[in-house]
């Protein structure tokens, strides 16, 4: 396993050029409203289906293949990355591609196997109580998933969502004027990142949903 800081640093450049051309298409279901605000429900709820799209023909090309399709392997969530790492690369700053959660951590784990193989292993890490999805990198499996504290010296959270999240956030509303702001994704430190922040105290529930050896 390489430690934590070489991997960062292979993983930091392949990922800071594509966020640029990346927009989270369900931002606005966690903004609060401000007067004047309009309720843009159904623009929201196809942009979602959207961004979604990756995933789904993951599921199709496979399905044509014969394959099986297991949203818990890791095959469907690496072939989801990559094909939403071709979109993205063709995809510019003014006509970006919509991710939520679960695509932005596709293309995470897409970019970790592709380029450090022989790294260790990278989780899809998910909030059961709203529905989060992003990814922690060489957590001890035999840690305790609840408290980061546990997961080891090696561990970090990669979270592309919650960093472009974090960005359009320019006034402090809610509770993300305290969120840490990463433009590539990549929390250091699982303290910083927002959803690992409180698990110890239970206010997430978090679970790991798939494993992928790197």
């Amino acid at each position: 396993m390489k430690s934590k800081n070489k991997v960062i640093s292979v993983l930091k450049p392949r990922l800071e050029p594509l966020l640029p051309n990346i927009a989270i298409a369900n931002a606005a279901n966690y903004r609060k409203r401000r007067p004047g605000d309009t309720a843009p429900a159904v623009a929201t709820n196809l942009k979602i289906n959207a961004a979604l799209s990756g995933a789904v023909m993951s599921a199709f090309k496979m399905r044509k293949k014969n394959q099986k399709v297991d949203t818990k392997a890791p095959e469907y969530w690496l072939n989801t990355g990559r094909d939403l790492s071709v979109r993205i690369k063709a995809a510019s700053k003014s006509r970006p591609i919509d991710l939520v959660c679960d695509t932005c951590s596709a293309l995470v784990l897409f970019y970790l196997k592709e380029y450090l193989s022989g790294s260790g292993h990278a989780e899809l890490f998910a909030e059961t109580k709203i529905h989060h999805h992003y990814v922690v990198v060489n957590r001890k499996l035999d840690s305790h998933i609840q408290d980061y504290r546990t997961w080891g010296s090696d561990a970090f959270v990669v979270d592309i969502w919650q960093a472009l999240f974090s960005g359009h956030e320019v006034t402090k509303r809610g509770g993300w004027d305290t969120a840490h702001h990463y433009k590539h994704g990549i929390y250091r430190n699982p303290r910083e990142h927002a959803y690992s922040t409180d698990i110890v105290g239970q206010r997430y529930k978090l679970q790991s949903d798939v494993l992928v050896e790197l």
